[in-house]
């Protein structure tokens, strides 16, 4: 197979394996459906606060793994010699894998804000610089007990440690692209920072469309 095909192949790998709607489906199992609950998310967050912390912890840990399986499946795949380098399609595989997980297919184009997958991304490219991430989200979580503060501020924090661990720049400059993302999708929770109106974890959250209520990972 040329260098170019499976190139491709590891990118549709990457976006196929994002898709995987893991939240809904573990929703499904209970008879809740995520997008009509809650924050209308199938990420762990709302998970958690609809179907209890085991399987809020399960979610997390499958979303994640949606990250680290793009990243391995590509690194397996794409060829030392891929034009550019084999660095950037790499990471792009695992980028593919959080815009999916965001705007899943499976669920017209729904999902989560992506922060899970993306740590699986990092940490499959960088262990020590996913864990540092990783820890910075604790650290905020456990101060401010804002999920999207934590998730704002982890993500963020990922471009640094990787340029502080020595990461190869093409790997850095990609994993950019995942933070714009992942914030991008955060800017709903960040206006109801702004606006005193976002609750803080294990809050009890008023009624409200499942479109403007907050969603997380």
């Amino acid at each position: 197979m040329s260098a170019s095909a499976l190139i491709a192949l590891s990118l549709v790998a990457g976006f196929l394996i994002g898709a995987l709607p893991f939240g809904y489906w573990l929703g499904c199992l209970r008879g809740v459906n995520l997008l009509q609950a809650g924050s209308g998310s199938i990420g762990a967050t709302n998970v958690f606060r609809n179907l209890g912390w085991k399987l809020g912890v399960l979610s997390f840990l499958l979303d994640m793994s949606k990250g680290i399986s793009a990243i391995l499946i590509a690194k397996h795949l794409v060829p030392p010699a891929a034009s550019g380098g084999p660095e950037a399609w790499i990471v792009l595989a695992g980028v593919l894998a959080v815009v999916s997980h965001s705007f899943s297919f499976w669920i017209g184009f729904k999902g989560g804000r992506g922060v899970a997958t993306g740590l699986g991304v990092v940490l499959a490219v960088c262990l020590p610089v996913g864990v540092c991430s990783f820890g910075v989200w604790v650290v905020v979580l456990a101060i401010t007990r804002y999920v999207s503060v934590a998730s704002v501020l982890g993500v963020l924090s990922a471009p640094l440690w990787g340029v502080y661990f020595g990461l190869h720049s093409t790997y850095v400059a990609v994993i950019c692209l995942a933070v714009l993302a992942i914030v991008l999708r955060h800017l709903p929770n960040l206006r109801r920072l702004l606006a005193g109106t976002e609750p803080r974890l294990g809050a009890q959250r008023k009624a409200s469309p499942p479109e403007s209520e907050q969603a997380h990972v």
